[in-house]
């Protein structure tokens, strides 16, 4: 018996052709998804007191407020997006354009689009992605971990 994949069905086996190509096709993208190095990151907030209930809110913390806050490069804005199937996500505040601690993106619009100060590069935040808008930028904003706590509902947590 001769096992070779050409003896495959000829559907497999433009699967197999296909492949290679589309490897190519994705390795040229020029959009990284990050220069911000990577940070521990630790907050909890609870949701209510936070006003942090519908699509649309966010919290916004460039400096710590609990002793427990470990706050990743530049700081964290946690967002309530209004993407169904993750609802809630997180991101460093520092521009990953500028690449600077201290340089960090604006709170958000209505939109939930978020701004660079230094560079101009504009952010959204509107389905949890924090990609760049104009092109300023080739790099998307950090994103970490936003989940509800399991143990309790009203507190909202964010991780690595």
């Amino acid at each position: 018996m001769v096992s070779s994949i050409w003896y495959y069905p000829s559907r497999f086996r433009r699967y197999l052709l296909v492949l290679p190509l589309l490897c190519f096709i994705f390795s040229g993208c020029d959009t990284e998804y990050t220069t911000i190095p990577d940070c521990e990151v630790y907050l909890r907030r609870n949701i209510i007191n936070e006003g942090f209930l519908t699509a649309g809110a966010y919290i916004y913390v460039a400096e710590p407020v609990l002793e427990r806050d470990i706050l990743g490069y530049g700081g964290i804005i946690v967002v309530y997006t209004y993407d169904p199937v993750e609802p809630y996500c997180a991101f460093d505040l520092a521009c990953p354009n500028c690449v600077s601690p201290t340089i960090r993106i604006s709170e958000p619009d209505d939109m939930l689009v978020c701004t660079c100060e230094t560079c101009g590069e504009r952010y959204d935040l509107f389905y949890g992605n924090g990609n760049p808008l104009d092109g300023i930028s080739k790099v998307y904003l950090k994103k970490y971990s936003a989940y509800i706590d399991p143990g309790n509902e009203l507190y909202i947590i964010v991780t690595p």
